[in-house]
């Protein structure tokens, strides 16, 4: 599967997954970092009510669709894969955007110290 058929495949599984999207949700911020293969992926739901509400799939077949998309850019690009991708969602005008890292893993990495700060820094403009 090419590139573009994968970033399709990645937002229907991230539009299907309950989990990610809660009622009322005006914009989703993830976070996916892959190392040895293994992927984690987290973030906030924006909801209308102002709220920033942290959120993790709970299907994993997610993780498959990342896994090869990772795979074919890094063919495609005949660079060493990405490390770690944000996505943003935004509601009103279906845009879907995405950034990758290659070097700093950890650039984008929610954790309990900073869930509060991540959740400022992601909050939509």
């Amino acid at each position: 599967m090419d590139r573009d058929a994968l970033i399709h495949r990645l937002a229907e599984r991230i539009a299907g997954n309950k989990s990610l999207l809660l009622d009322g949700w005006t914009h989703l911020v993830l976070v996916s970092h892959v190392d040895a293969d293994t992927a984690d992926m987290t973030g906030f739901c924006y909801t209308d009510d102002g709220r920033a509400v942290p959120v993790s799939p709970k299907d994993f077949s997610i993780f498959d669709v990342l896994e090869e998309l990772r795979a074919v850019m890094a063919e495609a690009d005949g660079k060493k894969p990405w490390t770690a991708v944000l996505f943003r969602i935004e509601r009103a005008t279906g845009k879907f955007a995405m950034e990758f890292e290659y070097d700093q893993p950890e650039r984008w990495a929610v954790t309990p110290a900073n869930v509060k700060a991540r959740a400022r820094e992601f909050a939509p403009v």
